[in-house]
């Protein structure tokens, strides 16, 4: 299966959230915390995010749902051009600038295929949208990996052995990450190195 964008050179970065505190300003998106007195006053671009942010976060369940929705909308186009949905594609962003996609598989119409998706916008932005989806969550595996097994220790041994285990991500290192495939044969598969794409996030190979 030919894969995505390689994701490796990827750089963990982390911060401390801000305590929140009591808001005296007007603004229609506040934010009301555990004490009914004190709020939160959010920005207009945060007011946004926080109503859409559930939506675009790197997870699997996101990411499915991209998945079906893209599958939607191939089915719809291949059916439209009197294209059959089998043998599988391979759907490529080879440059994350560039709208394109490059189709490959075992097929005598690939070029066809490749038009046809090249043609659609909207197709070629939801490949780009799920493909780059997929590669954020395979990037977030070994943050995920340190912070259990950080949350898990049970005394300082533990936690030193977890921070030694992974330093290359505290010390802003690059780390090579899974590489994302996208594959179309009716519906629509990603996957991580060559298989399926995990639900447990820490189960994604390196």
């Amino acid at each position: 299966m030919i894969h995505g964008v390689q994701t490796s050179g990827v750089r963990a970065s982390y911060s401390t959230a801000a305590t929140l505190r009591p808001s005296t300003s007007t603004s229609s998106n506040t934010a009301v915390s555990t004490d009914p007195q004190d709020t939160v006053s959010l920005s207009p671009t945060a007011g946004v995010l926080a109503t859409m942010g559930a939506d675009i976060i790197p997870n699997y369940d996101n990411i499915q749902k991209m998945a079906s929705n893209l599958t939607d909308s191939l089915d719809e186009l291949f059916a439209s051009a009197g294209i059959s949905a089998t043998p599988p594609v391979s759907l490529s962003v080879n440059n994350p600038n560039s709208l394109n996609v490059t189709v490959t598989g075992n097929r005598s119409d690939l070029q066809k295929i490749q038009d046809l998706i090249n043609s659609n916008p909207s197709v070629q932005m939801q490949i780009h949208n799920l493909n780059a989806m997929s590669s954020q969550y395979a990037s977030l595996a070994g943050p995920t990996e340190f912070t259990l097994q950080y949350l898990a220790a049970g005394n300082q041994g533990q936690i030193n052995a977890a921070i030694q285990k992974y330093s290359y991500l505290l010390n802003g290192q690059d780390y090579n990450v899974a590489t994302i495939g996208l594959s179309f044969d009716g519906s629509v598969e990603v996957d991580a190195n060559g298989r399926p794409l995990p639900s447990n996030i820490t189960d994604l190979p390196g």
